[in-house]
């Protein structure tokens, strides 16, 4: 979203000595990516404060960015696609938390089962980035110590009895939960039509 920014960074820093040239892409990728997080969180903040939600959009940015960077899910085809989808899903997912009803019980049941899902299905492969066996288990075993970690804090604000913060952190591990289910979906079936396009070839 930011690569022509990115490479005339990358030219002047190349200019000036900071970057070998045969390092540039590299260099251009990661900035790229950098200022597209910055500016799609900075967008999130900006439509919680819009909605006078600062605390609640805190929480689901947290929990959404803990989850997703060892548990993966389900990614857009294209940078402008994600930050559209990002800036949408925070307005529904603030949305949620300010008309769904409250039940602290059924909050608690919910949640328990959305980690449990997430801690079964991690971690979710990216079509365009698949793990091997060791980044498989590693990045496994990161995802279920901060899915325990998450369960271990809304045990803490439950027993606090926040119930703010419980309804907000039930609604941001569902949302979460959804586009992990979805990255599956996708996964299995891009697994699946090239296994059948294999077996056509043959």
């Amino acid at each position: 979203m930011f690569r022509s920014f990115a490479e005339k960074v990358m030219a002047y820093a190349i200019k000036c000595g900071y970057v070998p040239k045969d390092e540039s892409e590299e260099y251009i990728y990661g900035l790229d990516l950098i200022m597209s997080v910055i500016f799609s969180d900075i967008s999130m903040l900006i439509i919680g404060i819009i909605m006078h939600m600062i605390p609640e959009v805190i929480i689901f940015i947290l929990l959404y960015k803990c989850i997703r960077k060892y548990g993966g899910g389900f990614h857009c085809e294209t940078a402008i696609t994600c930050y559209i989808c990002s800036c949408i899903m925070c307005v529904c997912v603030l949305l949620a938390m300010k008309y769904f009803p409250y039940n602290f019980i059924i909050y608690i049941a919910a949640t328990i089962i959305l980690l449990a899902l997430l801690f079964i299905m991690s971690p979710i492969e990216a079509i365009n980035k698949p793990l091997d066996d060791i980044e498989f288990k590693v990045f496994g075993r990161r995802a279920r110590f901060v899915i325990l970690a998450v369960l271990a804090i809304f045990g803490a604000v439950c027993a606090l009895g926040l119930s703010d913060i419980v309804k907000a952190m039930t609604i941001s591990i569902a949302d979460v939960t959804l586009f992990a289910i979805m990255g599956k979906v996708k996964l299995l079936y891009y697994k699946k039509k090239n296994y059948q396009n294999e077996g056509d070839a043959v």
